[in-house]
């Protein structure tokens, strides 16, 4: 009776794995289909047109119009959130054609007070790459490097200004061997930035390309949703349930938490101080993305006391047609992996030790 037991649940297991799989595929093949016959030239002026007239009749809020939305997160309603997302995700449009098409809102930039955490280990072309990016647009804003112990990157952390340390204990990221350290890695961040409002999280595959124009609509923001709050990646059943049981009216999307995501540095605070409540063999029975996956474990922390997260606009992942209104951050952006630093990178860095 075992035996058959066992046979069944690897043959369910094994499904499930297979219809995944399928689902994940034709929802690529569906977003490449439809940024294909958004792109023909003859279906232009209709668009252009169906467009227009939904924008017409809704305008999303604005943060610039009052600066003390900028300090803590303005979380709408989830008809306003689900309105705005549809506002400016009409047209799946790279950050260059959104850019030049004259029928979109123009970019209004807002100056948030950001942080940043930024865990590496041996990307260091990336990770020169990305911070190049990040202080084109953010020169002041305080840096956290993290060297996870990988590689040293005290020279690249002394170039760009960043805050440096260096850890003698490798937990890694994604997978994150001791998901508990890597919250508390978080928090001493949030302590150390204290004029912050926010920490963005940058990872070496994230390319910043503007500074940001789309306030974040929750407590944490970043992939959560996809292009709909039906796409991307999502908490299992029994997860969302368990938050359910708890908050019976919290809104549940999809998960955030991966690089260019931000959340509110006091929330974390908050949450942090019940860390005691994220019981890694309990929740492991829920969903066992939460015991190595930061992405899926930080959404979950903010959920499971109380805080709305939510798919930020300023975030795109345009390598998987993951497409956002010209967002400032884009990830999943490898064009520097497994690069080595160039003759020119070393000189660089070099003269400013």
């Amino acid at each position: 009776m075992a035996k058959i037991d066992i046979i069944g649940n690897m043959k369910k297991n094994g499904l499930r794995k297979l219809s995944i799989l399928i689902i994940s595929s034709l929802k690529k093949r569906f977003a490449e289909v439809r940024w294909f016959f958004y792109n023909i030239p003859p279906l232009q002026p209709l668009i252009r047109l169906y467009r227009k007239m939904s924008r017409i009749a809704y305008k999303p809020q604005n943060a610039v119009d009052n600066p003390m939305n900028l300090v803590d997160p303005t979380v709408s309603s989830h008809e306003e959130y689900t309105r705005e997302l549809n506002y400016f995700l009409r047209a799946p449009q790279t950050f260059e054609q959104y850019v030049r098409d004259s029928d979109n809102p123009k970019k209004e930039c807002i100056n948030l007070k950001i942080g940043v955490y930024f865990q590496v280990f041996n990307q260091k072309k990336a990770t020169l790459e990305t911070l190049r990016s990040f202080r084109k647009y953010y020169p002041d804003s305080p840096v956290y490097l993290l060297s996870d112990k990988g590689d040293d990157f005290s020279d690249i952390a002394k170039y760009f200004h960043c805050d440096y340390e260096y850890s003698n204990e490798n937990i890694g990221y994604w997978p994150c061997k001791n998901m508990l350290d890597w919250f508390t890695r978080l928090n001493k961040v949030c302590e150390k930035y204290s004029d912050c409002d926010w920490i963005l999280l940058l990872e070496d595959d994230v390319r910043i390309r503007d500074k940001i124009s789309k306030m974040p609509r929750g407590y944490l923001c970043g992939q959560g949703g996809g292009n709909g709050l039906k796409k991307g990646k999502h908490l299992s059943k029994k997860a969302e349930e368990s938050i359910l049981q708890k908050f019976p009216q919290l809104e549940i999307n999809g998960i955030s938490g991966c690089g260019g995501s931000i959340f509110h540095r006091k929330t974390f605070i908050k949450c942090y101080k019940n860390i005691n409540q994220y019981d890694i063999k309990k929740l492991k029975d829920l969903d066992n993305g939460l015991t190595w996956a930061t992405d899926f474990a930080l959404t979950y922390l903010f959920l499971m006391n109380g805080f709305v997260v939510r798919r930020w606009l300023d975030l795109s992942e345009e390598t998987t047609h993951n497409y956002g209104p010209a967002s400032a951050f884009d990830h999943q952006f490898k064009k520097y992996y497994q690069e080595k630093l160039t003759a020119g990178d070393a000189v660089e860095l070099a003269e400013h030790k």
